[in-house]
């Protein structure tokens, strides 16, 4: 998260791939939708809006299903961006 914020976007996606890696190990929903939101927030960062729809629908499907509010509403506001 820290090296997208510092601009160095492509950087950031291996670290990224690290969490999804780690959330599926996991089986964690909080985990799973953040590391959707994550490279939401890359490929938003880098201009590819329809990659990044399409990781901030599963992260909200995710916390749809789950019941999870504050998760919903992260989500939201990013999909707002």
């Amino acid at each position: 998260e820290t090296l997208w914020r510092r601009g160095q976007v492509m950087e950031a996606i291996p670290f990224a791939e690290t969490a999804r890696t780690c959330s599926e190990k996991l089986k964690s929903i909080e985990y799973s939708i953040q590391y959707r939101l994550l490279f939401a927030t890359i490929y938003l960062r880098i201009s590819e809006y329809q990659s990044s729809l399409e990781y901030i629908e599963e992260a909200e499907n995710i916390a749809t299903e789950h019941g999870r509010e504050k998760d919903l509403v992260i989500v939201k506001n990013l999909k707002g961006e």
